[in-house]
């Protein structure tokens, strides 16, 4: 079955074919595909793009699975893997978050370990550090992102990892990547990096999951408040003050004085916390209303509860709250960017408002959308701890089909794609996959093998030989 399974990826690749391929436990999967996809891009020089479920499954590929796939072949094969920008680190931000002084510990530590990870990285991926939680939230301030950084990147720019990883792909036979970053590439209206390809999905019944996840959104307390703190108060000296102070350097003048910068701060603060114990509140009387355990959808909730219009009401004032501030930030950062000529140290906070910025806006958006203008498309729904705090709420939101546009507006449009898993049947039929997919009408082949207590590895030989004839000539 697996000689079988390596025949049938290798004969869809060749005839630009899609397939859906069931391989039980047992039967050597990977092995299955990793094969036949090494010999097919490198007979035919075209790369062929692997992704998998997760970032732990993906790094198992590739120093595990290939690492054995290029002991048995008798011709090399490059690799490359990619993963989401956020994962690299950006050195530009890294140089300017070490010529500033920080007494937190947190931060000194998670400096010092970067320093000595970067000696020996080769790859800058989050993934070979042990952060702390704090070392988390640090990271948020060195990873690399699109932004108004240019400036501040273009010295460091031979150097960037995520660049560099691209560029690694661009010449490799096999790119490891994981579903998100898929899914990322997927949404992405300007990113061509994927389009036209050769693909092979494993852990295929979680694509639509993968999916789900970077449409759905989600609000809760502790990541609101925490952008705001971000912000900070006057005599916190954060990213407002920091604000004020490069407009009062470069002549524009400050755009809040102390006690209203304070008062606009505060009032944001009086708001969330108003909302989030109302919500608290009302989910617990409406849950033990109905009988749920945690989790209500936000439609019962304002349909059931005496308080639902005035949690509306609050809801419309913080989105409000949120729109003003982030056009703010936003406004300003812009008006810096095109009047004054901030330095490096100067972009690099510019750089993290922009990003409070955003965040804020996009807060807005949420909160109408979740309050407000519902999409018929899109579930909404509310879940909390009933020995938590009030404010631990998690609002989220995702589409109720995910998978429907999925393969129309994207694997459709791929050379070949071959979706793989153990478990892509139900009861003997891939008719569920099928619709998960979007694939009612399309023309896609089919296979199933069963779970196997033992494989043989002589298969291997087949390719092989085959492709020392094939060299021979």
């Amino acid at each position: 079955d697996q000689l079988k399974m390596m025949d049938i990826v290798y004969q869809t690749f060749q005839e630009s074919k899609h397939a859906l391929i069931e391989a039980g436990t047992g039967l050597g999967k990977t092995l299955g595909y990793l094969l036949p996809a090494a010999y097919y891009s490198v007979r035919n020089q075209e790369p062929v793009i692997i992704s998998t479920y997760t970032i732990d499954l993906q790094n198992q590929l590739i120093h595990k699975e290939l690492v054995h796939l290029q002991q048995m072949l008798p011709f090399p094969i490059t690799t490359a893997i990619l993963k989401g920008r956020s994962n690299y680190i950006s050195l530009a931000k890294f140089d300017r978050a070490l010529r500033m002084r920080d007494d937190h510990y947190d931060s000194a530590l998670t400096k010092m370990q970067i320093l000595i990870w970067l000696l020996h990285t080769e790859t800058g991926d989050r993934d070979e550090l042990n952060l702390t939680s704090g070392g988390e939230l640090y990271w948020e301030r060195l990873q690399s992102a699109k932004s108004i950084t240019n400036s501040l990147q273009s010295a460091w720019q031979h150097l960037d990892f995520f660049e560099r990883a691209k560029s690694y792909s661009e010449k490799a036979d096999l790119i490891i990547t994981n579903h998100a970053y898929l899914m990322t590439d997927y949404f992405s209206k300007t990113n061509q990096q994927l389009k036209s390809h050769t693909l092979i999905i494993d852990e295929a019944h979680q694509l639509e999951n993968a999916a789900l996840k970077h449409l759905g959104q989600s609000i809760d307390y502790i990541s609101m408040k925490m952008q705001i703190n971000k912000i900070g108060l006057h005599e916190q000296k954060q990213l407002l003050y920091k604000l004020n102070t490069m407009r009062m350097d470069a002549g524009l003048g400050a755009f809040y004085e102390s006690r209203q910068h304070n008062l606009l701060i505060q009032e944001t603060v009086f708001e969330l916390e108003q909302f989030f114990q109302l919500l608290s509140t009302v989910c617990q009387e409406v849950g033990q209303d109905h009988q749920y355990k945690n989790t209500l959808t936000i439609q019962t909730l304002l349909h059931t509860h005496r308080n639902a219009q005035h949690l509306v009401m609050i809801a419309e004032r913080l989105s409000e709250q949120f729109n003003k501030l982030g056009f703010m930030l936003q406004c300003n950062v812009d008006e810096l960017i095109q009047k004054a000529s901030p330095g490096k140290t100067q972009l690099f906070h510019l750089s993290e408002i922009e990003q409070v910025a955003e965040t804020f806006l996009r807060y807005a958006e949420q909160l109408k959308e979740y309050f407000l203008h519902n999409k018929d498309s899109v579930l909404y729904w509310a879940e909390w701890n009933k020995n938590s705090p009030s404010r631990y709420v998690y609002l989220y939101s995702q589409p109720i089909e995910g998978g429907t546009e999925m393969w129309f507006r994207f694997f459709g449009q791929q050379k070949s794609v071959i979706l793989t898993s153990s478990t892509l049947t139900v009861k003997g039929s891939f008719q569920y996959m099928r619709n998960k997919m979007g694939l009612h009408n399309e023309h896609i082949e089919t296979y199933s093998f069963p779970s196997l207590a033992l494989i043989s590895v002589i298969s291997v030989t087949h390719f092989i030989s085959g492709f020392s004839a094939w060299k021979s000539r």
